[in-house]
């Protein structure tokens, strides 16, 4: 739970340092970067280690759906 609080709200701050506005979608997505990172060690790391864990994923993912726009193709990393 703290791995997604805090890439929920790592993730909204980047948003808002880059796009000065918040969004509902960012926090969404900075949790569920912190649940998907935070799964596999999910019995074995301690609560401090949980808060780095969401802090850089949600750090890392929101800074990689910025790069994507970076290289300018329509249909980069998607589904």
């Amino acid at each position: 739970m703290l791995a997604a609080a805090f890439g929920g709200m790592v993730w909204c701050l980047l948003d808002f340092r880059y796009e000065r506005r918040w969004t509902m979608v960012g926090f969404c997505s900075g949790t569920i970067a912190g649940l998907v990172a935070a799964t596999p060690s999910s019995g074995y790391v301690h609560p401090w280690s949980s808060v780095v864990v969401g802090v850089l994923s949600g750090g890392l993912c929101n800074l990689a759906t910025k790069g994507k726009h970076l290289c300018r193709d329509r249909y980069n990393m998607t589904i």
